[in-house]
């Protein structure tokens, strides 16, 4: 008997140290079977960005929420990590004979090297860009993602999300890190993006913490959880700590980005585009790329949007006239 157990420890053993080295070498070497590669891109990626994690949701039906209490890293040096990665995953993946893949393999190789060049051409230009903005920016970004993205369906859930009101002073740290490099670089937001952001964050940080959406949000996913599952002195005592939350961790953190971006207003006296950056021409041409998968010039792809405009307006105008407006701008008959 003794000899079996300390055979079935050994197998057992043996198992455990052969698991293992697989794991290790699929995770941080070039893995046998392309499959494996493009599988452990996207897991990688996913693992380094809580907050996309709880995007996609698809941990979450396994009960895995580990992430949850997190925000994702803003800080440069994050950025910098990724765009070595970039490189990396890159030079792994054409390390691969393209040739000797099945069709569908080719088209994942394709599309993932197509991805993995575009973004790893983009990395002298990783700068190029206004994290605070009136449109996508980390101000909006934030309550936008904590609002519509993180559930709240159990204790569990409303202390993580208890614990990313209190993180948004880190993650917004790693922001003013970057625009301050921006800065150095000369790389400075249109007037307007400032003017309208100031007045969007005042307007945030400017009410009472319970008329916060971040609170009211969170008020109403506490009120959808069943009685049996939350007591009413639970509920509040979550309330209670979101309220405290807003009006310390987020409202310094809101207070932080306020105080650069007026110190920063006078400064920017444009309503320049991207043009006037260090090296604009060559990020819009970059940008042009990623957004259309064409290399056309600015001035063609223009003319091109020109054309389709003028297309339109005229299928436009014969449809209009077939119902008897003939009067007018193509505008005002429409509405």
């Amino acid at each position: 008997m003794k000899k079996l157990r300390r055979y079935l420890f050994r197998a057992f053993a043996l198992i455990a140290l052969l698991a293992t080295a697989t794991f290790v070498h699929l995770w941080y070497f070039k893995p046998v079977f392309i499959g494996a590669f493009f599988e452990r891109v996207f897991i990688q990626y996913a693992l380094d960005d809580p907050e996309m994690l709880s995007s996609l949701g698809i941990l979450r039906p396994l009960g895995l929420t580990y992430y949850e209490d997190d925000l994702t890293d803003a800080s440069p040096k994050h950025e910098r990590a990724v765009s070595d990665k970039l490189v990396r995953d890159l030079a792994t993946l054409r390390s691969y004979d393209r040739g000797a893949l099945k069709p569908d393999q080719q088209l994942s190789f394709d599309v993932l090297e197509y991805f993995l060049d575009v973004q790893a051409r983009g990395v002298p230009f990783q700068h190029h860009d206004y994290p605070v903005n009136q449109l996508f920016g980390a101000q909006n970004g934030y309550p936008r993602f904590m609002n519509e993205v993180h559930d709240v369906k159990s204790a569990s859930d409303a202390q993580n999300y208890i614990a990313r009101l209190k993180k948004v002073e880190g993650k917004f740290a790693g922001v003013m890190e970057g625009l301050k490099l921006r800065e150095a670089a000369s790389i400075l937001p249109p007037r307007f993006v400032l003017e309208k952001v100031l007045i969007e964050m005042r307007a945030f940080t400017g009410v009472p913490a319970v008329q916060n959406s971040l609170y009211t949000e969170f008020q109403t996913k506490l009120k959808a959880i069943p009685a049996a599952d939350m007591s009413e002195a639970e509920r509040k005592d979550y309330a209670s700590q979101v309220e405290t939350a807003i009006n310390t961790n987020v409202y310094r953190a809101y207070g932080t980005l306020i105080a650069y971006y007026q110190k920063l207003l006078p400064k920017v006296t444009r309503n320049d585009g991207v043009w006037a950056l260090p090296n604009g021409d060559a990020f819009y041409d970059w940008a042009i790329e990623q957004n259309t998968t064409t290399k056309m010039s600015a001035d063609a792809l223009h003319a091109l949007g020109l054309d389709e405009v003028a297309t339109n307006e005229a299928q436009m105008d014969s449809i209009l006239r077939g119902e008897g407006l003939t009067e007018g701008t193509i505008g005002a008959r429409i509405e």
